[in-house]
């Protein structure tokens, strides 16, 4: 789902079968991301290491876990929490790629608050 589409999609070390991508527009509005092919370019990005992005993937599966948890009744983290948490893990992933795929970097902020709406909308994040 980027964080998690990819972080939904799941940031995912190995690209798995997933629902149909996700067409974000870029912050300038003047064009498409897909955050299934966001995450797989992370996964492939030279950029980060494979320790650590088996820890990332750890991470987002755990973030995912949660957020699911809290749209079935579960109060043990706030929305607002989970939103604090999502955007230490997106700070993180772009860090770890703006020196060396400063592009990546720049597209998984602009797709930032996107992915946000659609992790905190139950609706939303069952299609995810």
């Amino acid at each position: 789902m980027i964080v998690v589409a990819w972080l939904s999609t799941s940031i995912a070390v190995a690209a798995e079968p997933k629902a149909p991508a996700v067409p974000i527009g870029d912050a300038d509005g003047d064009g498409d991301v897909d955050l299934d092919d966001l995450a797989k370019r992370v996964g492939d990005s030279k950029a980060i290491g494979l320790v650590t992005k088996i820890s990332l993937k750890r991470q987002i599966d755990g973030f995912k876990s949660d957020l699911k948890a809290f749209h079935s009744g579960s109060k043990k983290s706030t929305l607002a929490q989970l939103h604090e948490r999502y955007n230490r893990m997106v700070d993180k992933l772009r860090g770890l790629l703006q020196a060396k795929d400063p592009g990546l970097a720049r597209e998984i902020s602009q797709a930032r608050n996107f992915l946000w709406d659609k992790l905190a909308d139950p609706t939303e994040f069952k299609r995810m």
